[in-house]
């Protein structure tokens, strides 16, 4: 065999290796990736079930919900309406105080206690 078609095995060899390696990096890496958000999102929804009891003592906190949210790459979402910045202000440290083992969306409204028509005076 010539060296003119060593070359050219080797180059093929390389260029074959070269061209798997990047496409397996590619497709464990998004795999991985989804790997880690569904794990995120099982951690999520565990919590949940743990915190959701601790809302539900507070009557300030009775149209708030606490769940997994596949969003965001998995986070603990907290949604709902609550009354006032206090209210939101003790809400966030509770759920804090638990210690999530996921980031957390939060997703609640400070609704007031004032009237609910724009047009009362």
């Amino acid at each position: 065999m010539s060296k003119s078609a060593k070359r050219r095995i080797v180059l093929i060899l390389v260029t074959f290796v070269s061209f798997s390696a990047f496409w397996g990096v590619l497709l464990y890496q998004h795999k991985t990736e989804e790997e880690a958000r569904v794990d995120r999102v099982k951690l999520a929804r565990e919590h949940a079930e743990k915190v959701s009891p601790v809302i539900a003592k507070d009557k300030r906190f009775d149209y708030v919900r606490v769940s997994d949210w596949w969003g965001e790459g998995g986070k603990l979402l907290v949604s709902g309406f609550i009354e006032s910045e206090a209210d939101l202000q003790a809400q966030q440290t509770l759920v804090r105080g638990t210690r999530p083992p996921v980031p957390v969306a939060w997703q609640v409204g400070v609704v007031g206690s004032g009237p609910t028509n724009s047009n009362t005076r």
